[in-house]
């Protein structure tokens, strides 16, 4: 059963939209709209010790929201804060949008830190003696959640290894 579909509704107006959760109820929402039958993408980031988010409190769903019955179910699901949109109605997102953040997924909806940072990205320390100091992966360091950069310090190349979570992209 496709709760998204009525005799007024279509395939062609079901499209992708935005979810605002309210904070830390992306999974609860997730869950709900799931057993509703809707198509929900969730796209988290395998962290040191668990699934989170990589939108916090924003999720997508595919539906036709266009169907005031639909748009009413989906807006008033206990936790969602609201549908991104405009004054004329929510906003539907670009296939192609929800494509490529799928392609940088394994299975579709996690994605991996090391897929964040590969060698030669530069980035920024987050924390410790070099924070807010722009460095290069040199590589990933797997068995240790770290990974090694290469900076430049009184004219001279520096090797350190840092938290995978103590960089950010630059």
């Amino acid at each position: 059963m496709n709760v998204g579909l009525t005799a007024e509704s279509s395939q062609e107006n079901i499209a992708w939209y935005v979810i605002q959760t309210k904070p830390k109820k992306e999974g609860d929402v997730f869950a709900m709209l799931r057993r509703a039958s809707f198509e929900i993408f969730l796209p988290q980031m395998k962290g040191v010790s668990s699934l989170k988010p990589l939108f916090p409190s924003y999720f997508f769903i595919h539906a036709d929201l266009k169907e005031a019955q639909t748009h009413r179910l989906v807006h008033f699901t206990r936790g969602v804060r609201r549908i991104l949109g405009d004054a004329e109605g929510p906003t539907p997102v670009a296939d192609e949008v929800i494509a490529t953040v799928k392609a940088v997924t394994k299975n579709g909806s996690v994605m991996e830190r090391d897929l964040l940072f590969k060698e030669g990205d530069q980035v920024v320390v987050k924390k410790g003696i070099l924070k807010d100091l722009q460095v290069i992966v040199e590589k990933k360091l797997s068995d240790q959640n770290r990974v090694l950069i290469l900076y430049e310090w009184l004219n001279t190349t520096m090797r350190a290894k840092v938290e995978y979570k103590d960089i950010e992209a630059a």
